[in-house]
C-alpha cells in the first residue's frame, strides 16, 4: 500500500479469456439464474476455476463490479488461511484499488474501518460460545447490519456438505442470517469442486 502523499496507481493486470467467461457466467447468476441454498436459503454461485487461474483477481472484480452497481454494500471474503487472506488483500488493493480489511483484531479495527468489506478465515469465523452462539460472526453481522451481503468462500472445497464440521458451521451461520437482508448473496470459488471423502462438496 503506497504512503500517505503518493498517487494511487493500480496495477491492472491483463484478464484472460478464462477469467471474463468466469465473470461473466456469474452475473448471469446473478441477475438471472435462482440457485438458493437449501439450507441458509441464500443466493449461491460456485465459481470452479483451475489452481493459478486468477480466481482471487476474478472474485475481486466481482466484488468490485457488485459494489460500483449498488447491487451489494459489502463484502466479507472467507479463506483458509493468513497466506491466502494476505493474497486476497494484495491483489484487491494493487490490482483493483478495492480496500478490504485485513486486522488481527477485528473486532477494535471494525468500528473504525472505512473498508467496503473484511477478510477472514473460516476458523475465526467458526469460533463460538460454549452456549452455541458465534460471536465473530455476530460481529461481523452487527456491523453490516441490514445491508446486502456478498459473501465470497474461497477454497470452497475445505467446506464439506454435513454441517456438523467445525468451518461450515460458522459459514452457515452468517449465511442464514445474512440471507434476511434481500440481496445478499454467497460466491463460493475453489480449483478443486470435489473432497475425496463422503461428504463432498
Amino acid at each position: 500500500i503506497p504512503s500517505k502523499g503518493i498517487p494511487f496507481k493500480p496495477r491492472v493486470p491483463q484478464e484472460s479469456l478464462y477469467q471474463k467467461d468466469a465473470i461473466n457466467d456469474y452475473e448471469y447468476e446473478f441477475r438471472d439464474a435462482h440457485s438458493v441454498s437449501k439450507t441458509t436459503k441464500i443466493p449461491l454461485t460456485c465459481a470452479n476455476m483451475a489452481c493459478g487461474s486468477g480466481k482471487t483477481y476474478g472474485g475481486g472484480m466481482i466484488a468490485k463490479g457488485r459494489l460500483a452497481n449498488n447491487t451489494i454494500d459489502g463484502v466479507v471474503i472467507v479463506v483458509p488461511n493468513d497466506m491466502i487472506a494476505m493474497q486476497w488483500k494484495k491483489d484487491c488493493y494493487n490490482a483493483l484499488g478495492l480496500e478490504l480489511l485485513l486486522s488481527k483484531d477485528p473486532q477494535k479495527d471494525l468500528k473504525s474501518s472505512t473498508s467496503a468489506g473484511i477478510i477472514v478465515t473460516y476458523a475465526w469465523l467458526s469460533m463460538r460460545s460454549t452456549d452455541g452462539v458465534y460471536y465473530n460472526a455476530e460481529l461481523l453481522l452487527k456491523h453490516f447490519k441490514d445491508k446486502r451481503l456478498l459473501i465470497v468462500l474461497d477454497e470452497v472445497h475445505h467446506i464439506c456438505k454435513a454441517f456438523d464440521r467445525a468451518w461450515s458451521e460458522g459459514v452457515k451461520y452468517l449465511a442464514y442470517r445474512a440471507a434476511k437482508v434481500k440481496g445478499s448473496r454467497v460466491l463460493s470459488m475453489t480449483g478443486t469442486a470435489f473432497r475425496s471423502d463422503e461428504w463432498g462438496v
